[in-house]
């Protein structure tokens, strides 16, 4: 069966090998946790490939299942990454009562997801509500990814007012994504990089 770790591996270089992988895995399959593993990474890879409804569907079936948070917070992020933004905000908003608020790691996911759509939503405001919540949360300990991800953000919701600590808020977020080997999350940010200085 294919290793997990694999598909993971595969996933950010060929989003379409990941999801042949994943697909013959799921034929040696021996339960729906295997199952569900597999069609897990699979809708990473087919959101890559822009097929949208077939990796919601993967992910609202799980959380029909479970009803983890985390298989909702997953159908809001396809739904934002087709560009529903008001459908996914609702999402997130709807995940936020299933979290436990002592996992500060999902509570940090849900207010970056709530504070983005807000914040492509063209609602400043309520953006950097989310945002200081964000910004107040206390970790056990750090994840360089999730930091990556909050400063991306801050640079974000700077970009409209302060070109200047938006450009240095990206930096801190490459460099971050440069640390943890995320090659994708750091050309993404460069990509803000060029257009805050344009």
């Amino acid at each position: 069966m294919a290793d997990i770790s694999e598909v993971y591996q595969i996933l950010g270089v060929d989003p379409q090998r990941a999801n042949e992988l994943a697909l013959e895995g799921l034929q040696e399959a021996k339960d729906q946790n295997q199952k569900d593993s597999l069609n897990w990474v699979r809708a990473y890879a087919l959101v890559e490939m822009k097929e949208f409804a077939e990796a919601r569907l993967i992910w609202s079936d799980i959380f029909i299942r479970d009803g983890s948070h985390k298989a909702l917070h997953q159908v809001g992020f396809v739904v934002r990454s087709e560009g529903n933004l008001k459908k996914a905000l609702e999402l997130f908003k709807e995940e936020t009562l299933l979290i436990d608020k002592s996992d500060v790691v999902a509570v940090a996911a849900n207010l970056y997801e709530l504070c983005y759509c807000s914040f492509l939503l063209g609602d400043l405001e309520g953006a950097w509500e989310y945002f200081k919540e964000y910004q107040s949360l206390e970790f056990n300990e750090v994840d360089i990814i999730e930091r990556a991800c909050f400063f991306r953000l801050k640079g974000d919701l700077l970009s409209k007012s302060d070109a200047f600590s938006a450009r240095a808020a990206y930096q801190k977020s490459r460099e971050l994504f440069i640390k943890a080997g995320d090659v994708t999350g750091a050309a993404e940010v460069d990509q803000r990089i060029a257009e805050a200085l344009s």
